[in-house]
């Protein structure tokens, strides 16, 4: 018979069972395809020799209003010639590209267990957006943890198109490991351009060996 310390150490047992394993998290890609929002609010612009490029994460896409008055706070920022944001939702995404003359691509890689609204990554661009897509990026972890996407949109800048790519890694909840290998599945999507890529967003990179390793990486790409 099994006294009371038994079943608690049997639990334990079965617990760390659990939390040493690990579980892969499937996105759900018709979720992300259906998520599409595209919108035209760029108007003509002259062609130029340099190209400014922005990212920013608005926490949850929620408090847009602020954002907003953020983006216009800096020059730099408020006329940047692509935007790329993380943690949006549609409306939001569509809002900022009409409030500031921006053609955007947006896909929503999950809806967020905080809200349970749409949780994704936009691309916004002055020039004419060619093409777009998105890569689920890879996800394992012991514990519960959502959806990551990365947003690819082909630009039709001067003097050649541009690829510009939103990414939005896993937080370190998951190991090193998989961040990076969700950033070795976006550089080998990407290998079907040629010309400039530009890949940024919100690597989740809270330390100098994150950094160091992923600089490496993109280094090897040139």
């Amino acid at each position: 018979m099994f006294s009371r310390s038994n079943w608690i150490a049997c639990a334990l047992v079965v617990a760390l069972a659990v939390l040493g394993s690990s579980c892969t998290r499937i996105a759900d890609r018709n979720y992300i395809a259906g998520s599409l929002r595209t919108g035209s609010y760029s108007p003509a612009r002259t062609p130029s020799d340099s190209l400014v490029v922005g990212s920013y994460n608005i926490q949850y896409g929620e408090n847009i209003d602020q954002a907003i008055v953020d983006l216009h706070s800096d020059p730099t920022l408020e006329g940047a010639d692509i935007l790329l944001l993380q943690e949006m939702g549609p409306d939001g995404t569509e809002r900022i590209a009409k409030e500031f003359g921006f053609d955007f691509v947006y896909y929503a890689a999950t809806n967020h267990p905080k809200n349970d609204r749409p949780f994704g990554n936009a691309v916004l661009s002055r020039a004419p957006i060619l093409q777009h897509y998105f890569i689920a990026l890879p996800v394992e972890s012991a514990f519960p943890v959502t959806s990551r996407i990365a947003v690819v949109a082909q630009i039709d800048t001067w003097p050649e198109p541009v690829v510009a790519v939103s990414v939005h890694t896993s937080t370190v909840m998951v190991e090193r490991s998989v961040r990076l290998e969700q950033y070795d599945s976006i550089r080998d999507s990407l290998r079907r351009f040629e010309g400039p890529t530009i890949i940024g967003g919100d690597f989740n990179t809270p330390t100098y060996e994150d950094v160091r390793l992923l600089r490496a990486r993109m280094r090897e790409e040139g």
